[in-house]
């Protein structure tokens, strides 16, 4: 019996009784819960669930858990320091976890405990996903075929991706300002070939692998990781849609934020019609001041 491990049930048959006998050893420690996990992740809360050891080593009366944020992205600021754990005794194999980090990767611990005390843990990672905080792209120029628009850099947040949207306004759809601005989630748009065959008024132009852009013309014709950025149709209502891609322990996520004020317009190149007009009143002064001066010193 020297070399039995704790809490393992041994039966043996006395001739005499013809029964079976039960001898249990020594209490101890009990080994680490088994098949940790994390579920229903979202920006603020997360599902633990395990089972009880498998080497129990005596009755389990309960459960200690320890969480602690141990990373996030670049730029973004932690309300609970980094390495601070949140402790709780529990006697069930399960804990909703809430007012976590968005974006924040959590270390998890789980001990389970006898008469003897808490014996080894079992640990589980996870990263919370979250929604970023992004500005709408703004329009600083229209052509009868483009639209130039002007973008913020997203400072707190691992970008891997900026996704550009076209969404063709229907005219006699006057609701569409009602809209959140930004939305969140797994919305995938359709290149425009596809989108034209399956009649779509929205369609994803380009795909940038570049974090650092701050600038994008709509419409200028080229292909930007497969897609089409098809030229606009000039005097037609657009709303231009910009997508930022994040990737967070290898889940990609998406944000979309839709730009502000009416649809746009693609018509004649407005600043080109304005310089010509400067042009032609700086001509015309000076032709004006000439004349003067020829008359005066005659």
């Amino acid at each position: 019996m020297d070399n039995s491990s704790h809490y393992l049930n041994y039966y043996f048959i006395c001739l005499h009784y013809n029964r079976y006998n039960n001898i249990c050893t020594h209490v101890s420690e009990p080994g680490p819960p088994d098949a940790v996990n994390a579920s229903d992740i979202t920006e603020s809360g997360a599902e633990l669930t395990w089972k009880p050891p498998k080497t129990p080593n005596g009755k389990i009366f309960g459960y200690k858990l320890a969480c602690k944020p141990v990373q996030t992205l670049p730029g973004k600021a932690l309300a609970q320091a980094v390495g601070t754990p949140i402790e709780f005794e529990l006697k069930e194999t399960r804990k909703a976890l809430t007012e976590l980090e968005s974006f924040t990767q959590y270390v998890c611990n789980v001990t389970a405990k006898t008469g003897k005390g808490y014996g080894h843990s079992a640990q589980w990672k996870f990263w919370t996903s979250g929604q970023l905080d992004i500005s709408p792209p703004e329009v600083v120029r229209v052509t009868n075929s483009t639209i130039d628009i002007k973008l913020t850099p997203v400072t707190k947040g691992n970008v891997s991706e900026y996704h550009f949207v076209v969404e063709k306004q229907d005219v006699a759809i006057n609701d569409r300002k009602k809209r959140a601005a930004v939305t969140h989630g797994e919305r995938r748009y359709e290149n425009y070939e596809e989108a034209r065959r399956l009649g779509l008024m929205a369609f994803l132009a380009a795909v940038v692998v570049d974090s650092s852009i701050t600038a994008f013309t709509i419409g200028d014709g080229k292909n930007y990781s497969g897609f089409y950025n098809a030229p606009l149709q000039k005097e037609t209502p657009y709303v231009v849609i910009l997508g930022v891609e994040t990737t967070v322990d290898g889940n990609v996520d998406v944000t979309y934020t839709r730009m502000q004020g009416d649809p746009i317009y693609p018509r004649d190149d407005q600043s080109s019609v304005v310089l010509l007009v400067v042009v032609a009143a700086a001509v015309l002064l000076v032709v004006l001041c000439a004349v003067a001066v020829f008359l005066f010193v005659r």
